[in-house]
C-alpha cells in the first residue's frame, strides 16, 4: 500500500466501528467524513460547520448559525435602505 505512494485514507461514511479498525491496522493516517471518531483526522465542509446548508447531512455538525445571521443581517439592512437611514452620512463621499 505503502510501496503504491498511499499517503493517507479517506474513509467516507464508514461504519465507525470498521473505521477505527481500519486506521488501528494500516500504516498511514485516516481521515473520517462521517466515519466516527475513531480516525487520525476528520473533515467537515465549512458550510455545515457553519450552519449555512439548510437539510445538512448526518454527519455534520452546525457549530454556528450563520444561516440566521446573514439572513438577519440582510433583513436589518433591508429596513434601513428603505427607510433611508442607510447609507447615512458616513457612509456617503
Amino acid at each position: 500500500m505503502v510501496g503504491a505512494g498511499v499517503f493517507s485514507l479517506v474513509l467516507e461514511l464508514v461504519p465507525a466501528d470498521l473505521a477505527t479498525r481500519i486506521t488501528a491496522e494500516i500504516p498511514v493516517p485516516t481521515i473520517g467524513i462521517g466515519a466516527g471518531n475513531g480516525t487520525d483526522a476528520q473533515v467537515l465542509v465549512w458550510s455545515d460547520l457553519m450552519g449555512l446548508t439548510p437539510n445538512a447531512p448526518k454527519l455534520a455538525k452546525a457549530y454556528r448559525n450563520l444561516r440566521e445571521e446573514i439572513a438577519s443581517g440582510v433583513d436589518e439592512w433591508a429596513k434601513d435602505v428603505a427607510s433611508g437611514v442607510f447609507p447615512g452620512m458616513e457612509q456617503s463621499y
